[in-house]
């Protein structure tokens, strides 16, 4: 009879589980990121590799998180409510924001992620990068193989490119962006940066590249609700 007992008890706590389980995955998509866990809206746009039902299940056991990168997709609308400044239409074309959102493994792994660097061509007008220009009433430069506007990649940078030029030991200290022809009137781009921890590579569209800042405060927001939610599950 005792034995009976237990296994009501046991059938019982395993059936309260699940239904938490399936209760919270009709709300929120559980994403670990190898650091954390983070509950985002099951209507959140992206691209998502760890099943949420499986993690949910483990996540008291001992299995490393498995989802160390994933991709989210924001709406012009949902940035735009929170920035006033952010071009929710370029061209007649929505400007959708994309956040691939990367756990790189700590402090020094961030360093270098954002170690300066890789585009120091461009930045010392070496090599095939010669032509530049800058940006009307900004200080912000590109700088490509071909000259401007017959041009279909280029980079953008927030220091002036001379022969003469450091590079900085951090790229996001002259890194702003880097761009290609979508249409003829639309420029998508990307950029580097880190926000809460991460390291996060943003695509948007070149009229939004001077949004950075606004852009990672905006990403943090979303970090901050995305935990909440995990907390009051």
């Amino acid at each position: 009879m005792r034995r009976i007992r237990i296994l009501i008890l046991i059938s019982g706590v395993i059936a309260l589980v699940l239904w938490r389980v399936l209760s919270q995955a009709s709300e929120f998509r559980l994403v670990d990121t190898g650091k954390e866990r983070l509950c985002l809206p099951v209507d959140q746009k992206g691209m998502f590799s760890t099943p949420p039902l499986f993690m949910r299940l483990i996540k008291d056991g001992d299995t490393p998180g498995g989802n160390a990168s994933f991709l989210v997709t924001f709406e012009p609308e949902q940035v735009g409510s929170r920035i006033p400044e952010y071009a929710t239409n370029d061209s007649g074309e929505l400007a959708f924001l994309h956040a691939r959102i990367t756990n790189v493994g700590g402090e020094g792994a961030m360093d270098a992620a954002l170690r300066g660097g890789p585009f120091a061509e461009g930045l010392q007008l070496r090599g095939d990068y010669i032509y530049a220009e800058k940006f009307p009433q900004r200080d912000a430069w590109r700088v490509s193989q071909l000259p401007f506007p017959d041009v279909l990649t280029w980079t953008v940078y927030t220091v002036k490119p001379s022969v003469d030029r450091d590079i900085p030991a951090n790229i996001e200290d002259y890194f702003l962006g880097q761009c290609i022809v979508q249409t003829r009137e639309q420029r998508q781009c990307y950029q580097v940066t880190q926000v809460d921890g991460y390291h996060v590579r943003f695509e948007l569209n070149e009229v939004n590249l001077f949004l950075k800042d606004k852009l990672r405060a905006f990403l943090s927001d979303q970090f901050l609700a995305w935990r909440e939610n995990c907390r009051g599950s």
